[in-house]
């Protein structure tokens, strides 16, 4: 057994070194390719397993055998590993890759404003947009401001509903009031009431006309400037008080919608 052992011995000590090449040459030798060294590594593990193997053989078997069932086994076990890297590597490269432009850097992407996140709200439903023109009066001044409305269609219901968006730039608080005191009619009596759509689902028997749809004096108002609670609760009210129903949605509402990967765009 103790030439057996000597024979381990040498195994582990060629194998380290060959492990030693490995680790220092790219250091050494920086030009020499990657695969070389990579080369030694493999060489490495080979000698130290088949050293191992052959140690823990030999006291098992003849002398005479450890040896060629030692290069059997480590070979059988490097042979489907090999293959079964071989395998995943043509896996990966073989797997559609999206077409990119070469020219084309990576643009990050930019959060949507509240004005995204209205046209996509409304935008789920048939209607007709258009921008009313209001003039808000006080005892003291007068100020024209334009509108961006809409009126809105839900036909599997047979009602309509009004959405407004006010820019950040524009005095919300009386919009909204004026909105609220009779406002809205300019959308309903203006020139959308003389439009008409038509709306059937596949296999309907019969159409729906917008001119049909009751008013069900829900509006939707969107704005980006500054509401204090107090003034919300004022608008509350009005709108109650006329027989409307008014949901006001303004940062805090687009603070639950902003990641909404599908309203991101490209800067």
């Amino acid at each position: 057994m103790v030439g057996a052992d000597k024979k381990t011995i040498a195994g582990v000590v060629v194998g380290l070194a060959a492990g030693g090449v490995y680790v220092t040459g790219p250091l050494a030798f920086p030009g020499v390719s990657i695969e070389v060294w990579q080369g030694f590594f493999w060489l490495m593990v080979v000698i130290l397993a088949t050293s191992g193997l052959y140690f823990a053989l030999v006291h098992m078997i003849r002398e005479e055998r450890a040896m060629p069932i030692s290069l059997m086994v480590v070979g059988s076990i490097l042979f489907f590993a090999g293959a079964i890297w071989l395998g995943i590597t043509n896996e990966r490269e073989t797997e559609p890759k999206p077409a990119q432009s070469e020219n084309v850097p990576n643009v990050p992407e930019k959060p949507p404003t509240l004005h995204d996140v209205y046209k996509a709200d409304m935008g789920r439903f048939a209607g007709f947009a258009t921008t009313i023109a209001m003039t808000l009066a006080s005892p003291t001044t007068s100020l024209d401001v334009n509108v961006e409305a809409a009126v809105h269609f839900d036909f599997d219901a047979r009602s309509k509903f009004l959405s407004f968006y006010i820019s950040r730039d524009q005095p919300t608080f009386d919009i909204c009031a004026a909105i609220g005191s009779g406002g809205f009619q300019k959308i309903l009596d203006g020139p959308l009431s003389v439009v008409s759509m038509l709306s059937a689902l596949p296999g309907d028997t019969s159409k729906t006309a917008s001119e049909e749809l009751v008013f069900s004096r829900r509006i939707f108002i969107y704005y980006d400037g500054d509401l204090t609670i107090q003034q919300q609760a004022a608008i509350d009210d009005l709108y109650k008080n006329n027989d409307l129903s008014v949901q006001l949605r303004g940062h805090s509402y687009w603070i639950t919608r902003w990641n909404d990967p599908s309203l991101r765009t490209k800067h």
